[in-house]
C-alpha cells in the first residue's frame, strides 16, 4: 500500500480527542512503514473506534440492511400470499422496526407451500418471527366465476388478518399491494377493499413497480427461491373499477 487513513472515533469521555489518536498513531505508524497519509483517496483505511475504556480496531466496515432495531414500533398482521410481493413488504416493515405476524390465507398446497419457505428465509432476520394459516377456501368456493371475486376475496383476506391483529393487539395489516400492477390493483380497486377494514393497512410497494420488487427480493433472498402459481378462482376478466354499492350487494347475498 502507497497511502493510508486513520479514522478515529471516540464514545465517552476522554481527556484527548479523536485528532490526537489519529495524529499520534499517525506518526508512529509511518517512523515503521515507508507510507504516506491520504485523507481524501487512501490506499488503506483504518478504523479505530474508542468507547470508553475499549478500543476496536478494523479495516473494513460490513453493510447491515439498515432501518430499526426489529419489533420497537410493535406488531403488525402481514398478509403473505406465497409470491415475492407479499415477501418484500413484509421484510421492508421489519426493516422499519415492526414485528409481523405472517398470516397465509390457505387456498391450495402449493401457494402454502410457497408461504413456509418465505418464512424459513425472512426467519434469517428475527427468529422470533410467528407464522400461522387460516382456511380460505369455502369463501372462495362461494365467490368464484364473478368478475368482483378478487375484490370479494381480498376484502375477506382484510377481515381475516383484522380478526387475528385485534387478537394479538397488532398496529395494522401489511399487503404487497404495488399500484396498478394487476388488476385488483387499481386505485379503484384498492379504494373498495380497503373500505373492509377499520385499522390502517399499511402498503410498503405501493410506489414500486414490478422490476424494483424483484431487486429487493433478490437482495433478502427470496426471488428464485419459490415457484409461480396461478389462483385457480381468478376470473378471466376481472373487474378494473369496482363500485362500493355493488361489492356490498355482493357481499350481503353471499350472508344469505
Amino acid at each position: 500500500k502507497k497511502s493510508f487513513a486513520l479514522r478515529v472515533s471516540r464514545v465517552g469521555s476522554h481527556d484527548f480527542t479523536s485528532i490526537d489518536i489519529a495524529r499520534e498513531l499517525g506518526e508512529k505508524i509511518r517512523r515503521e512503514i515507508p507510507i504516506k497519509v491520504d485523507l481524501t483517496f487512501p490506499d488503506e483505511e483504518i478504523y479505530i473506534e474508542i468507547r470508553n475504556n475499549r478500543c476496536y480496531i478494523f479495516n473494513e466496515i460490513i453493510p447491515g440492511v439498515g432501518g430499526l432495531p426489529f419489533g420497537v414500533e410493535g406488531k403488525v398482521v402481514s398478509l403473505l400470499s406465497g409470491g415475492i410481493d407479499s415477501a418484500v413488504a413484509t421484510w421492508m416493515m421489519m426493516k422499519r422496526g415492526c414485528d409481523p405476524i405472517l398470516l397465509h390465507l390457505y387456498i391450495n398446497e402449493h401457494s402454502l407451500k410457497n408461504a413456509k419457505e418465505i418464512y424459513e428465509i425472512l426467519r434469517e432476520y428475527s427468529s422470533t418471527l410467528e407464522f400461522m394459516d387460516i382456511e380460505h377456501i369455502s369463501f372462495l368456493e362461494k365467490i368464484k366465476g364473478n368478475k368482483y371475486t378478487c375484490i370479494l376475496c381480498k376484502r375477506e383476506m382484510i377481515r381475516k388478518a383484522e380478526r387475528v391483529a385485534e387478537e394479538n393487539r397488532a398496529k395494522g395489516i401489511v399487503t404487497g399491494d404495488s399500484l396498478g400492477q394487476v388488476a385488483s390493483q387499481t386505485l379503484d380497486n384498492l379504494f373498495v377493499i380497503s373500505q373492509a377494514a377499520t385499522i390502517p393497512i399499511y402498503r410498503p410497494l405501493i410506489g414500486l413497480d414490478k422490476k424494483e420488487i424483484i431487486e429487493i427480493a433478490k437482495k433478502i433472498g427470496v426471488y428464485g427461491k419459490v415457484s409461480k402459481f396461478e389462483c385457480e378462482y381468478a376470473p378471466k376478466y376481472p373487474i378494473t373499477k369496482a363500485r362500493l354499492e355493488k361489492v356490498l350487494e355482493l357481499e350481503r347475498c353471499i350472508e344469505k
